[in-house]
């Protein structure tokens, strides 16, 4: 992965604002590491992570929450779906003026299927992996 240190403090020189997580892992320890005063870290999932059995062990939070005196919050699109629609045209909106940039890889094929969870899991891919399954003749 690099040296993710040196890379967060190249583009957030004053301090992460705002983290969005949802993979966790190494990349959310550093982060953690770059935290602004008031940072806000909002965490929608824990994909790095293929099983939380056993429980995982890594990097506590707590002293970097505190001196930082930022605040972390659990997210799930469920509490907001009776926004669904709206978002929905917002992000469109969004993308289409280039206002949120993403990567996305996508698997074209069934034959793919068996080794896409390990690719994700493994920090295989480059965004968000999509398989594409083609229509049935």
């Amino acid at each position: 992965m690099g040296d993710l240190d040196a890379a967060i403090e190249a583009v957030c020189p004053e301090g992460v604002d705002v983290y969005f997580d949802n993979t966790s892992g190494a990349i959310s320890d550093a982060v953690l590491r770059h935290l602004r005063l008031g940072a806000r870290i909002i965490i929608c999932g824990t994909a790095s992570y293929s099983s939380w059995n056993p429980w995982n062990m890594g990097p506590r939070p707590e002293r970097h929450l505190l001196v930082k005196r930022a605040r972390m919050q659990g997210f799930l699109t469920t509490d907001f779906s009776a926004r669904f629609d709206q978002a929905v045209a917002d992000l469109s909106g969004w993308v289409k003026s280039g206002k949120i940039r993403y990567r996305e890889e996508m698997l074209v094929g069934i034959e793919h299927a068996p080794g896409s969870i390990h690719r994700l899991y493994a920090g295989a891919n480059m965004g968000k992996l999509v398989m594409r399954l083609p229509a049935a003749r």
